[in-house]
């Protein structure tokens, strides 16, 4: 009984961020610029994370084309007052946005097409935003920004690419679409790159921050260097140390199974002590009639020995015996029908032995969810390593084949340095063997030819400049150097595919993970399945 005592007590799996915390959203998409070039598709991303919040259930407040600071600081301010410490806010920008100074701008529609000191008494300054969240002390706050699609303006001056790194207020999760001082990709669907990536994943069940905008990034990653050729790297900054799912932090189908245990377990436990206090109450009353039964026979006895002994004298003693013989009759009879009722305490008693044995098959079951849960969870941080591993197998590949690609450049330099070194050691030796004979035949001219001189002079001035040209040690440490790095890239390129080897079988070992994974999803559905045809009513109706 103690365990089914500790059964009955109301059960809550519900993670904390689902519970009793408001949740306030911010979203502001501006594309409608009037005097820089308009976006695409960021109202569309707005109207979507709006859409998506809300099923989230945040209070969601929504704006699009904002035109002046005035409007953004108004949509900001009023925000912010709803926040407090037991709150928790998300805030979405997407639109124009730059850094002058290394301070971060998002810009009205209205914003000047001049890159100029006004810009920033035009634009809210992203430190305001920031700021207001700091006052507000709600925890977690995240703010996405999706703002670096296209820069308006010419990198000049005080003016950078892309947003500038900003350190967070305290219990904040700062998402860029990018990296600090690059560009995002505005994509090619209704979305923007990152934001299309970010709606994929935001709803999922199960996903704490850190692990959501990872899997986000990977994902952006990959489309844009598979799609785009180009590499846009999501960043992230945060001063939230928590655990907090946007969509919860359990599956909802585990969820509810485990809720449905446990609701079915304790209304075993109810039918238990129901039919235990139905036993006590049948096993008292046969107790009570049983020694009712032995006084009356008592009674019937005494009676019986004083009659006997009488004779006819007293016809009230007759009557008396007459009556309680009667009420034994009785008594006996209703002992008779009573013993039926032991057929029905044993079924009761074998019924409280199933519904201890059910709460037992339940107790399995829901440590057999639990497992499955954390399982889950491990499984899904090793699908984000399987793709972490997977970018690093490629770019290991990448960097291997760039060594190979240079030693082959080195190899072809040191080869053509060796011929051209060849060929000048070939043409001294020609010069020098034409110098001997030249001297030769002055030599036998004596002053006479001039001629012969002069031929002499030449290629002994050509022989200096072959000699000077020539440089041999110079080309030969050359080569040396040459050669010295080929073997360094060859060594490079050995560890490259030892741990290109070793990435791999990590990969291998994450997919056998994962398959196995599956058929256990697999194989708790088909029992799901099969139990629910096959079970009885739990709760028996009397």
């Amino acid at each position: 009984m103690a365990d089914a005592r500790a059964v009955q007590g109301k059960v809550d799996l519900r993670s904390p961020d689902i519970a009793s915390t408001r949740k306030f959203a911010l979203v502001i998409g501006n594309a409608a610029y009037a005097n820089i070039p308009q976006l695409k598709n960021s109202v569309n991303d707005a109207r979507d994370m709006c859409k998506s919040l809300r099923e989230l259930d945040f209070e969601v407040s929504c704006f699009y084309d904002l035109a002046t600071k005035a409007e953004f600081r108004q949509a900001v301010r009023n925000f912010a007052v709803q926040l407090n410490p037991h709150t928790a806010s998300f805030i979405y920008y997407a639109g124009h946005g730059v850094q002058i100074n290394g301070e971060n701008f998002l810009l009205p529609t209205s914003v000047s097409a001049e890159a100029s000191l006004d810009m920033e008494d035009d634009s809210l300054n992203l430190g305001y935003l920031l700021r207001s969240l700091a006052s507000a002390k709600s925890s977690p706050n995240i703010v996405v920004l999706d703002a670096c699609r296209d820069n308006p303006f010419a990198a000049s001056g005080n003016m950078s690419e892309g947003l500038a790194r900003v350190d967070p207020p305290l219990g904040t999760v700062l998402v860029y679409a990018t990296a600090p001082n690059s560009r995002a990709l505005d994509g090619r669907d209704s979305n923007g790159l990152f934001t299309k990536h970010l709606l994929a994943h935001i709803g999922e069940p199960g996903r704490k921050l850190d692990e959501l905008f990872r899997v986000v990034a990977l994902g952006v990653e990959d489309e844009a260097r598979n799609q785009y050729k180009y590499l846009q790297v999501p960043y992230r900054s945060s001063s939230f140390s928590g655990d907090y799912c946007l969509a919860g932090c359990e599956n909802p189908a585990v969820l509810a199974k485990m809720e449905e245990i446990a609701r079915q377990s304790a209304e075993a436990v109810r039918r238990i002590e129901v039919l235990n206090e139905e036993n006590a109450r049948l096993k008292r009353q046969t107790e009570e009639r049983e020694r009712n039964i032995a006084s009356l026979e008592s009674k019937i006895g005494l009676l019986n020995k004083d009659v006997a002994a009488a004779g006819d004298k007293t016809s009230g003693d007759r009557a008396d015996l007459e009556r309680l013989k009667a009420a034994l009759a009785a008594a006996l009879k209703e002992q008779k029908e009573a013993e039926g009722l032991k057929a029905e305490v044993a079924r009761r008693n074998a019924e409280v032995d199933g519904l201890h044995r059910q709460i037992e098959s339940f107790k399995s079951q829901t440590a057999e969810l639990e497992n499955y849960r954390q399982r889950i969870a491990v499984l899904e941080r090793e699908n984000a390593d399987r793709l972490r591993v997977t970018k690093e197998i490629d770019e290991v590949r990448r960097q291997s084949l760039d060594a190979e690609q240079r030693v082959k450049a080195l190899s072809d330099e040191n080869a053509r340095l060796r011929t051209q070194a060849a060929s000048r050691d070939a043409n001294i030796t020609a010069l020098e063997r034409r110098i001997e004979a030249a001297t030769s035949s002055a030599s036998s001219a004596g002053n006479e030819s001039a001629k012969a001189n002069a031929e002499l002079a030449r290629l002994r001035q050509a022989l200096q400049q072959a000699r000077d040209e020539r440089n041999t040690a110079e080309l030969m440490d050359r080569s040396s150097d040459r050669e010295q790095e080929i073997a360094g890239l060859k060594a490079q390129i050995s560890t490259f595919q030892a741990k290109t080897s070793e990435l791999e079988q990590l990969r291998q070992r994450i997919i056998a993970l994962e398959k196995t994974n599956a058929d256990q999803k697999k194989m708790l559905k088909d029992r799901d399945s099969a139990e629910s045809k096959v079970r009885p009513a739990i709760i028996p109706s009397f």
